[in-house]
């Protein structure tokens, strides 16, 4: 049996086989995830039983995930029907799913890393490590895993104090909220915290799509951030450092990949407009140590969702003609810099941005947020070249709002124009309009 995984799944199979009916009824469980779970722990035990690795984790993966589907969703019908606790039924059913604290313990943050390339786990070890040299770095990707696993380990359980200031102070905000509620509500927006993908943090699962995602923190990285989040917040605010941040963040949201010494000097020459109290040196200094530099070693920094840049980056080889062949846009106002460098949703600041929104807004009659979430949400994936913008012309044109065809041909201008109008990573941050 795999070492991640428990005999306790057989015994809820089970009970489950033998009630599934009456816990349907009582909307504690879903005959399809119920069905589900069964179905990924057959095929987990298939591959396990022919010692076929690759198969072995993606089933345990999938089986682990239908779990804790069905416990949040037994979770959420308890919050919400106390009474449930007295169906004997219900009762014995949460003593399984949920049960004592040493029965089914949660998973720790090594854990779940011990799934990850070991390349991957290379890259942990000098995300909570502070100046190691490139040779360092280099011996880091003979090691073992077990090794790799207890250096990723002692950094962050025990020298929290050393790498805990080098997080963004958005994503600090939401472990210091992680520390206090447990969970909260996740933003819909495509873009990524810095903790999400270094899996400090993770996704609960949503029971439908009326239904929120929230983000939830391992007990382990709770215990451990705890002592030094309130502190670490308050250096950032001193220090002024969520602005450099989003600074950042817009710059690399508008050309998407450029040279680190380029995105420093770019962030240098922004400054003077921003009327702070913020040096070169400031910048230096964030360079040097910020986790959302580190999250991209190498000469140049990125756009730091790395699924989204992966698509892009992926295009790059068969764009390269026309890649070389375009000079690449450094934003020079810091107020269209700062309008992409916004968590969760950029800020409509151009033209077309504007036009879009208030067609969002006023024609479709979105609030205020969700307007903000739509924009961002394009904006995201119209970077990919695959992307056919007809699909968003289709989506956005579908409304009954829409009576007759001149309607219809005043939201295609607005949307196309939008489309032009956004820097695209694969044009080094020049739009479509521009490089026609």
């Amino acid at each position: 049996m795999n070492k991640y995984f428990t005999n306790k799944h057989e015994e809820i199979l089970s009970f489950l086989e033998d009630n599934i009916s009456k816990l349907v009824k009582l909307k504690v469980v879903s005959r399809a995830k119920y069905k589900e779970y069964d179905e990924h722990y057959f095929k987990y035990l298939t591959a396990d039983n022919i010692d076929d690795e690759v198969r072995i984790r993606f089933y345990s993966e999938l089986t682990e995930d239908s779990y804790e589907w069905l416990k949040n969703k037994l979770q959420k019908a308890l919050k919400e029907n106390p009474g449930l606790t007295e169906n004997p039924i219900v009762k014995e059913y949460s003593q399984l799913m949920l049960g004592e604290a040493d029965t089914m313990p949660d998973p720790k943050f090594t854990d779940l890393l011990s799934c990850e390339d070991p390349y991957r786990m290379t890259d942990f070890v000098c995300f909570f490590s502070n100046n190691l040299t490139e040779d360092e770095e280099d011996c880091l990707e003979q090691k073992p895993e077990e090794e790799l696993l207890a250096m990723i380990e002692d950094r962050l359980y025990n020298h929290v104090e050393e790498w805990i200031d080098d997080l963004p102070h958005n994503d600090l905000k939401v472990l210091r909220e992680l520390v206090n509620k447990g969970r909260m509500k996740a933003p819909v927006t495509c873009q990524k915290l810095l903790i999400e993908q270094i899996m400090l943090i993770d996704h609960s699962l949503s029971f439908g799509e009326d239904e929120d995602s929230e983000f939830i923190i391992y007990d382990d990285i709770k215990q451990a951030v705890a002592p030094y989040i309130d502190s670490a917040i308050q250096r950032k605010d001193e220090n002024d450092e969520g602005f450099l941040e989003a600074l950042f963040l817009g710059i690399v949201n508008i050309v998407g990949r450029i040279e680190e010494a380029k995105a420093r000097e770019v962030m240098k020459e922004l400054l003077p407009q921003a009327g702070r109290k913020l040096t070169s040196e400031d910048v230096d200094r964030f360079f040097d140590h910020s986790m959302l530099v580190k999250y991209h070693r190498g000469s140049y920094v990125c756009q730091p969702d790395g699924d989204l840049f992966s698509q892009i980056e992926d295009s790059f080889d068969w764009e390269e003609e026309i890649r070389d062949s375009v000079k690449p846009f450094y934003p020079d106002d810091y107020m269209d810099v700062l309008a992409h460098g916004e968590y969760p949703y950029f800020k409509p600041h151009r033209m077309e941005e504007r036009a879009f929104f208030s067609f969002l807004i006023g024609t479709l009659k979105y609030t205020n947020e969700s307007a903000l979430s739509i924009l961002t949400f394009y904006y995201c994936h119209l970077q990919n070249p695959d992307y056919d913008i007809k699909d968003m012309v289709n989506e956005l044109t579908c409304d009954v709002r829409f009576h007759d065809a001149k309607q219809v041909k005043i939201a295609i201008d607005i949307i196309t124009l939008f489309c032009n109008g956004i820097p695209k990573f694969i044009l080094k941050g020049n739009t479509s309009k521009q490089f026609s």
